[in-house]
């Protein structure tokens, strides 16, 4: 029997985005936000462009989190 798990190719085929920002929340805290934009820093430099975007993906939803807890709400200006 072969295990799935060892074959993909970027972090989109094993977690959501959601997923990862809540993993490194746990495990990072309020660093959480400066670890996923190591990650998509080092994914941009390391030319894996759908990891890259994972992690700008997984560090919007660090930010919405946050906003969420601190009672932020975005508005957008008419003019």
């Amino acid at each position: 029997m072969s295990d799935q798990s060892l074959y993909w190719t970027s972090f989109w085929d094993v977690a959501s985005p959601r997923q990862a920002a809540r993993a490194l929340a746990a495990f990072y805290g309020q660093d959480a936000e400066g670890a996923a934009a190591h990650c998509a820093q080092a994914a941009k430099h390391d030319g894996r462009d759908e990891d890259h975007h994972f992690w700008l993906a997984a560090l919007d939803e660090i930010r919405a989190t946050d906003r969420r807890e601190s009672g932020v709400t975005e508005t957008v200006e008419s003019g």
